[in-house]
């Protein structure tokens, strides 16, 4: 970029003083009022000239809607010949774009955003009931898929004002081709695509476009290499059960695991599990989240299970496991499991979820049907005639899981299965 003077009508870098954090304004001119007196728009404002002048050369490569309070624009009686966009009215002074004030076909890709977010990403209260009780809001993302596609859209901030309805498939991969040579991963690359198809969706719902670009769009990022979900071996659950606790946080992290291990729950099936759903005489418990098939399940409880429930087992409770009378998450513990492991290397190095894997492992040593273990863990079964003719009681589960002696099996092994468990 060159210091000679721009040509006439192109705008200028304005220098707008040091106490600022951004001291340099783009600026171009719009018109003049009835007495000839000049109006002026700033584009943006920048920490440095080069900056400026970047975004005044960007307006005229890629002209976009300007936005101007709705009294300054009535004062424009003659407009500048330079002015290469549309100038469109707001109805209040801090120049709020407001529904009524600006056609459809003029919605940047930021303003779709915002309204789609609105409707699909919950609300602070939302969250807080969704970490607190597990419920997720009927038609709307989780907060962790939301707080994700959040990243996403802000990452893209290259479209933030680019008209939505002017955007081809281009537009969209040069962000994921963008991402991906940065460094980032595969799956953020996939939270991009996933974004813009869900805001390709909701345009065309609104009538802002008749049909969607970013379904032509691929992930270049490299896959990383799957984790391997290591179960536990025999030595080290019993290293589990032996494990003298020194704290109150080591004691509950124990007997989590050692609940996980013998019920095959995920993790927010065990946090969110209500005492108004355990059924200790009659050797069950309900709960259940994820699928369609894993919701509101009977989980038959294991005789080590049963001494778990009985610890923890207060009426008056809302969950059965709670710390210092608070609802606790996995997002919350996750740090307190590390620490736990890391306290005594005899019990290895796992996640919760490597519990539910070792208890498939175990039912599958143990020549269970594998509708059983599907029933048990809330897997639909790939053979429709499976889950129509079917129908694994809950005698049946009691049978299965009663089986189940880690002590006795040395020979757990390494298990590879897909992620959805």
């Amino acid at each position: 970029m060159n210091s000679r003077k721009r040509t006439n009508g192109t705008g200028s870098a304005v220098y707008l003083g040091d106490k600022r954090k951004n001291p340099w304004g783009a600026r171009i001119t719009l018109g003049w009022d009835i007495s000839g007196h000049v109006i002026r728009h700033f584009l943006g404002f920048f920490p440095n000239k080069l900056d400026a002048l970047l975004c005044l050369q960007d307006y005229h490569n890629n002209p976009k809607q300007i936005y101007i309070p709705e009294d300054k624009y009535n004062r424009i009686k003659f407009i500048a010949t330079s002015v290469v966009s549309p100038i469109i009215p707001t109805k209040n002074k801090r120049s709020k774009i407001l529904k009524e004030s600006i056609s459809k076909k003029y919605y940047t890709f930021w303003k779709i955003y915002e309204e789609f977010s609105a409707i699909k990403f919950p609300t602070e209260e939302e969250k807080k009931q969704e970490k607190a009780r597990n419920i997720k809001v009927l038609g709307k993302f989780s907060y962790g898929h939301a707080r994700h596609l959040r990243s996403a859209g802000l990452y893209a901030s290259q479209l933030h004002d680019f008209v939505y309805a002017e955007l081809k498939t281009s537009h969209f991969q040069t962000i994921i081709n963008k991402a991906a040579k940065e460094g980032y991963s595969h799956r953020f690359c996939e939270y991009l695509i996933t974004l813009f198809k869900n805001l390709d969706q909701y345009a065309i719902q609104e009538a802002i476009i008749s049909t969607g670009f970013s379904k032509y769009l691929t992930n270049p990022a490299l896959q990383g290499k799957r984790k391997v979900k290591t179960i536990f071996s025999a030595q080290e659950i019993i290293a589990l059960h032996e494990y003298t606790p020194k704290t109150s946080i080591q004691e509950l992290c124990r007997d989590l695991f050692i609940f996980a291990l013998y019920t095959g729950c995920r993790p927010n099936e065990i946090f969110f599990t209500k005492t108004v759903n355990i059924h200790l005489e009659e050797k069950y418990f309900i709960t259940g989240s994820k699928t369609l098939a894993g919701k509101n399940r009977e989980i038959p409880i294991h005789p080590e299970a049963a001494k778990i429930i009985e610890k923890y087992y207060i009426p008056t409770n809302e969950f059965l496991f709670m710390h210092n009378r608070k609802v606790i998450s996995p997002d919350s513990f996750i740090l307190h499991f590390r620490n736990f492991f890391a306290s005594d290397p005899r019990m290895g190095k796992h996640t919760m979820h490597e519990c539910r894997h070792t208890f498939r492992t175990e039912l599958e040593r143990l020549n269970i049907k594998q509708v059983t273990i599907n029933a048990i863990l809330g897997h639909k079964n790939n053979d429709v005639g499976l889950d129509v003719y079917t129908h694994v009681t809950l005698e049946d589960k009691i049978s299965a899981v009663s089986l189940i002696d880690y002590k006795t099996n040395p020979n757990l092994i390494l298990f590879n299965k897909d992620d959805h468990l």
